[in-house]
């Protein structure tokens, strides 16, 4: 039975649901673990990387839109979205590029295909090989079939009108404490949304301080300048994944009706669990109404993604009902239900340099930025400030 939600509920998983964190459904990764759990693990990482780094460096940005930090009990609140764009070279990946447990493909024709971030179509058919033990005794008997399952597409149309990427709203709040030092922050309670889209929670905490101040003669000097340091921690889950393994030819379900495919579809759901450090050196200068501000620094990132709950893994064994013709066979069996089958870390540092333009009026700002780094950033924001 759904649940009916409050609105400001309905609003932050409407706003944080304009990235394409739906792609799970559409995209199925669960579906990788047809290959073998070995071989899904490296699928997932090839196929997602690019959106763990995509979305743990959208979780740096957004922090600040000037060097002075706020006065004693000086606030302000903003909102802002980082739009973090995807470089071409994160588009799609080679299966050569790695080495095979049990996935086999045709090495003469088309190998690549697309990552999360590529376009939203994909042709390439992938299957098994492997060579099983003849219980009847003799050679070992070979199973080779190059179309079991498509690789999924990307996620993005290929006439996009914008650089594909990420969007990620954040609302910051900050205050001044003394000694030009200012602590921020950022929150969204644990929220339990609807069907498919399981839960979502996020929190970050950092400072700002003028470090100018303790510098003779710079101090004089008619320009801003701070230090800042900020984390940010984000959990995601989705459910009803959905995966149960049809796409083999032939294969043979054994399955009880303890692991029906209800009662096991239902156990199913993606975690995500990512967290981005950044710190950086600020610079800004005011002028009137405006302020254009600088800065460089560095951001570090992990992002987890972990299938939970139980998942049928197709296994090949050999049928001797024929004597003379023994075969190999894809089976489903209570023994290979395999639950949470794997968790892939992904691990990310970079160098980042940003520019930006904040105009205020009376107490309302507007402000815009270009954070230029490995997986480059936009950041437009509106927010009130005070002191």
């Amino acid at each position: 039975m759904k649940r009916n939600l409050p609105f400001y509920k309905i609003a932050i998983i409407g706003a944080i649901f304009c990235l394409p964190f739906s792609s799970f459904g559409q995209a199925d990764v669960a579906k990788f673990l047809n290959a073998g759990i070995k071989d899904a693990e490296t699928l997932t990482n090839l196929y997602m990387e690019p959106f763990g780094k995509a979305f743990s460096t959208a979780l740096s940005g957004g922090w600040y839109n000037t060097g002075a930090p706020h006065k004693l009990l000086g606030f302000d609140v903003t909102l802002s979205v980082n739009y973090v764009m995807y470089p071409e070279s994160s588009k799609e990946f080679d299966l050569k590029s790695k080495q095979w447990d049990m996935l086999y493909y045709n090495v003469n024709g088309d190998t690549k295909s697309p990552t999360i971030s590529g376009e939203d179509k994909s042709d390439l058919k992938v299957g098994l090989q492997a060579d099983i033990p003849n219980p009847l005794g003799g050679d070992p008997i070979h199973f080779e079939n190059a179309n079991l399952f498509n690789l999924p597409p990307g996620v993005y149309p290929s006439d996009l009108p914008v650089p594909a990427g990420i969007p990620l709203p954040m609302v910051n709040a900050s205050i001044g404490l003394v000694k030009g030092t200012e602590i921020m922050g950022r929150y969204v309670p644990k929220i339990s949304a609807v069907e498919k889209f399981g839960s979502f929670s996020l929190w970050g905490a950092g400072f700002k301080h003028d470090f100018k101040q303790w510098i003779p003669v710079v101090k004089l000097f008619p320009f801003d300048a701070s230090i800042m340091a900020a984390y940010t921690k984000i959990n995601f889950s989705f459910d009803d994944i959905g995966y149960y393994p049809t796409d083999f030819e032939g294969i043979v379900n054994e399955l009880t009706a303890v692991n029906s495919q209800t009662a096991i579809t239902k156990t199913q759901k993606v975690e995500l669990n990512t967290s981005a450090f950044t710190t950086n050196l600020i610079l800004s200068k005011k002028l009137l109404m405006f302020t254009v501000y600088g800065s460089v620094g560095m951001y570090s990132s992990k992002f987890d993604i972990s299938l939970k709950g139980k998942y049928p893994i197709p296994e090949l064994r050999v049928n001797t009902s024929d004597i003379l013709n023994p075969r190999v066979e894809p089976a489903l069996t209570d023994g290979g239900v395999k639950e949470d089958p794997f968790s892939i870390k992904t691990k990310a540092t970079d160098f980042r340099a940003g520019l930006g333009l904040r105009v205020k009026l009376l107490l309302v700002t507007i402000h815009a930025d270009y954070t230029y780094q490995d997986y480059s950033m936009i950041t437009a924001g509106l927010g009130i400030s005070f002191r």
